[in-house]
């Protein structure tokens, strides 16, 4: 199957092996030649972009015959690819969805007036931009006035919820707690060292 894409589109192209097309950089299509045309000006298409990449003169065969075209991709950082168009599994569409403008947010219920967010607030931010791969600004906003309830459901809305949590620490203190740990356990590597040497 020939899967052409137009001149000049650029964007994530996918090709099948053995040509590779690196996810991550964006190709623009700077030439399309017709093996016909290519041939009929004395161009070696099985020698120059078949045999070097191990396909066959059977490959070649069956393109030539189904009307192939040479697809040239250009990526910004300077790497050329030339590939058959029955090598192409597909190319960028022309016709995007439309991009909008999202907010994520959660109700959480009622909390104390004071309470410190900050820990969540760097949490949510860590997992966006883990998840999503954007870096926000996380906001608590209350909404509505504040209501006083009685003591006795403040410390029940209180235990539920913290024998609810089940992540307590931050990036920094998992970080320190990981280090105490290599710590210990280079020191005793050195102990166990020290007494293995000794015993020699």
């Amino acid at each position: 199957m020939l899967v052409t894409p137009p001149m000049n589109i650029k964007g994530r192209f996918v090709l099948k092996s053995p040509f590779v097309a690196q996810p991550t950089k964006m190709y623009k299509v700077i030439g399309l030649r017709q093996f016909k045309e290519l041939v009929a000006n004395s161009v070696d298409v099985l020698g120059k972009f078949y045999t070097p990449i191990g396909l066959t003169k059977d490959d070649y065969d069956r393109d030539y015959k189904e009307g192939a075209t040479l697809v040239i991709l250009f990526a910004d950082d300077g790497e050329m690819i030339s590939v058959p168009d029955s090598y192409v599994q597909s190319f960028p569409s022309q016709s995007l969805p439309l991009y909008g403008n999202y907010v994520v947010s959660a109700q959480v219920g009622a909390f104390r007036s004071d309470y410190d967010f900050s820990f969540t607030k760097q949490r949510v931010s860590e997992i966006l931009s883990d998840t999503l791969g954007v870096e926000v600004t996380v906001n608590v906003d209350a909404i509505g006035e504040g209501e006083v309830i009685s003591v006795n459901d403040a410390e029940t809305l209180e235990t539920n919820r913290q024998a609810a949590i089940k992540d307590r620490q931050t990036s920094y203190a998992k970080l320190l707690a990981a280090n105490a740990t290599i710590e210990t356990l280079q020191e005793t590597i050195k102990v166990l060292q020290e007494i293995a040497a000794n015993k020699k």
